[in-house]
């Protein structure tokens, strides 16, 4: 027996939009939506998309970013982040690394304000614009800075729909969950 041997398969943003709606019953089989429909369909896709930026830690949006440390720098400017799990100090001159100690907002205030060195504890603050802060203790200082940069290990953002030609952000067996939640 023959296969495609084809594994893609998208639906872009009109496709699930107008399959919602027939879920609903609104569109008859074969039918397509309207420009009112699409763009109200869109705004309850992109809302389904901001909703799912709160699931868990999916693996395709999981993603590294390298972070030169700077003496006497606490915090620093992530893009596309909207949770961090994990940050690693690496050594500039070695093959070594280890694991930052998580902390919460409230923890790091407790901490003495004014220490320097090799930083051991991190914690995060989303942005309501794009990204968030990183915020390291303790402060670095120069011998930090010059043997040591940093590994963070977050989630990004999930792209929302702008036109009609795109796909989701996300793999194709999330199809079916776009649809419905669309449709709900």
């Amino acid at each position: 027996m023959a296969t495609s041997n084809s594994t893609s398969w998208e639906l872009t943003r009109n496709d699930i939009i107008d399959a919602a709606l027939r879920k609903l019953g609104v569109l008859n089989k074969g039918a397509n939506s309207d420009a009112t429909q699409l763009s109200t369909g869109q705004v309850a896709l992109n809302g389904v998309i901001a909703r799912f930026n709160t699931l868990g830690m999916p693996l395709w949006k999981r993603t590294e970013q390298a972070v030169t440390i700077v003496a006497a720098t606490q915090t620093y400017t992530l893009t596309g982040a909207i949770k961090v799990t994990e940050v690693y100090l690496r050594s500039t001159s070695g093959s070594t690394q280890y694991k930052l100690q998580p902390k919460s907002e409230y923890d790091m205030l407790s901490l003495p304000y004014s220490s320097t060195g090799v930083p051991v504890s991190w914690s995060f603050t989303p942005n309501l614009a794009e990204g968030g802060t990183l915020k390291i203790w303790p402060i670095p200082d120069s011998g930090a800075a010059s043997n040591y940069s940093l590994r963070i290990i977050k989630q990004d953002e999930f792209d929302t729909f702008t036109a009609a030609g795109e796909t989701p952000d996300f793999p194709a067996y999330w199809t079916d969950a776009l649809n419905y939640i669309a449709a709900v």
